[in-house]
């Protein structure tokens, strides 16, 4: 089997016995229909093809081991991929309407050259090869995807498009689209042996992926392999190469179920093991790595370690989405700040679950409330610091100290960090932010502890630590902002409105519909009629006939008397 080196066709590509697969070490594929429309502005580009020119899809870059394996796909495979996707709905749609031919070529030749001939024509990563095969080669409309991997989502969505958009079109587009994607032109260069790996790093750091940029983790991964051809002896590369790109095979796997972007654990693991020195993550590893004196095994470790950090995230995002203690609680105030810590910590082997653990952890949640909630603009958060210079030894001579000293007195001699906290309850008379949720959330549980009662169940915790929803969504006034049975002062709109006393979770109501009537009346105030401890105390004041500035007021001084005790703000 011929390597290709040459400007030549997709056609003559994918021709004859030639095969593709998509190494583990590359991402699985991404392109979106909606968010980046990569998928759909592959279809425009062929439907705007002007008659007459050829269409020029891009260079692919291949790895070639051996005659009989596969070319490996180093640079282009979101676009070979697309194009198989493209001829198979294609097909599907010829085959619905009974086309045998497409542009004088056979239906039998067209499955033949992108689909299966002498084996599967295009592997694409073995996580989503299963689904791949059934949806896409075997064109099972009704194909069950495998996993939840947003790669396998992404594969649904691109096929469930173009057939869609294919079966709109008349079936002389159809044979015009076909004819612009097959016939058109390519760029292609082959690499083998060794100095491949070489050669296609540096390529690859150099190439955009039609449609979507490298990320940051990319280029780090492709100068990372340059750097093992170029530092190592030629009987240590082999064990090298592979080495790296087992770390990123698990790396990518990883991030088909995380939250958070790979750029962005990029960042926190720079954060946790590299000096900064302000540099961006790539920037930061180059002069680490220049400063290394045994550099291959600098690779190794950093290489090592990044899979472990991408591991160490999936498990803590998993706590968070259970709601689960204080990790939970950290995630919600400031997880961007916090995780690189949280990380270190997992690195050294301290496990969330233990009592190491849960000393640091509640003192980092007393830090990001206090950072969370204050007037004053505290802008400096040095977590990160702290993080770095945590080594794992001195987890009770440093960390623990200077997490202590952190929860008193802040990141800056000068502030009044348990002082402003106190007075963005006690002085503050506006509270109505989304932030708020998580007091409320805490003062619910407090009641829970004092009557012997498990704590809030998941569900309710989901419903008030999902940060992607409207304020209005979960916090409720309980008089009115905007009411019918009444006109408030000037004072009580200033002064009582928006004041924690007067702020319930709504999502614990029996009726979420919100009201303008007077909660008082016996058909409304039946909403804070629930099993809720915090509701409870709502009711029974509104059982009364009375909520006012009294009532609101000694609410308040309910609330913030646990916020203090809890989060430690009394004085010294």
């Amino acid at each position: 089997m011929d390597a290709p080196n040459q400007t030549t066709t997709i056609d003559d590509l994918f021709g004859g016995k030639r095969r593709f697969a998509v190494p583990s070490y590359q991402r699985a594929y991404s392109w979106q229909v909606e968010h980046g429309d990569q998928v759909g502005q592959f279809l425009r580009d062929i439907r705007e093809q002007e008659p007459g020119r050829r269409y020029y899809l891009g260079h692919f870059l291949f790895e070639h081991d051996s005659c009989d394996e596969p070319l490996l796909v180093v640079d282009g495979q979101q676009r070979l991929t697309t194009t198989v996707i493209f001829m198979s709905c294609l097909m599907a749609e010829c085959e619905r309407r009974g086309i045998e031919r497409l542009n004088d070529v056979e239906m039998v030749e067209i499955a033949e050259t992108y689909l299966e001939h002498y084996g599967q024509k295009f592997l694409t990563v073995k996580e989503d090869a299963a689904y791949f095969l059934n949806r896409i080669i075997k064109r099972d409309v009704g194909a069950t995807r495998t996993t939840e991997r947003r790669s396998e989502a992404c594969i649904q969505e691109a096929a469930d498009f173009f057939a869609a958009e294919m079966a709109r079109a008349s079936t002389d587009e159809l044979i015009r689209w076909y004819r612009v994607l097959s016939s058109a032109r390519i760029t292609t260069y082959t690499v083998e042996g060794m100095e491949s790996k070489s050669i296609s790093a540096q390529v690859f750091a150099f190439q955009n992926d039609r449609g979507k940029s490298l990320t940051t983790l990319e280029k780090t991964k492709a100068w990372l392999m340059f750097q093992a051809y170029r530092n190592a002896v030629p009987e240590d590369m082999h064990y090298l190469i592979e080495a790296l790109e087992g770390y990123f095979a698990e790396i990518y796997g990883l991030t088909e179920c995380l939250v958070a972007s790979e750029d962005m654990i990029l960042g926190w693991h720079r954060q946790a093991f590299i000096d900064c020195r302000g540099d961006g993550a790539l920037d930061a590893v180059k002069r680490a790595f220049g400063e290394a004196s045994e550099k291959l095994a600098w690779l190794l470790n950093f290489a090592s370690r990044l899979a472990q950090t991408f591991r160490y995230v999936h498990e803590l995002e998993q706590i968070s989405e259970r709601c689960d203690g204080l990790v939970a609680d950290i995630c919600y105030l400031g997880k961007t700040s916090a995780m690189p810590l949280l990380i270190k910590m997992r690195h050294f082997g301290l496990k969330p679950e233990s009592d190491e653990s849960q000393k640091a952890l509640g003192l980092i949640e007393n830090i990001l409330f206090k950072l969370t909630f204050q007037n004053a603009g505290y802008r400096t958060n040095n977590l990160g610091q702290i993080a770095l210079a945590f080594n794992g030894e001195n987890y009770e001579s440093y960390l623990i100290s200077a997490l202590e000293n952190a929860a008193e007195h802040g990141f800056q001699w000068y502030w009044d960090f348990k002082g402003n906290c106190l007075r963005y309850f006690t002085e503050n008379r506006y509270h109505y932010i989304r932030e708020i949720k998580y007091v409320l959330y805490k003062y619910e549980n407090h009641l829970r502890e004092e009557r012997g009662e498990k704590p809030l169940d998941i569900s309710s915790c989901k419903a008030i630590f999902c940060g992607d929803k409207r304020v209005e969504n979960t916090l409720d006034h309980i008089a009115p902002q905007n009411p019918d049975y009444t006109v408030y002062t000037d004072e009580f709109r200033r002064d009582f409105i928006s004041s924690l006393g007067n702020l319930s979770l709504l999502t614990w109501c029996g009726n979420a519909s919100k009201s303008n009537r007077n909660p008082t009346l016996p058909e409304v105030r039946e909403r804070y009629n629930t099993p809720q401890w915090s509701q409870k105390e709502v009711f029974d004041v509104l059982c009364t006939g009375n909520w006012g500035e009294a009532e609101i007021e000694a609410r308040r001084k309910r609330i913030v008397d646990f916020v203090v005790k809890n989060w430690h703000l009394e004085g010294d």
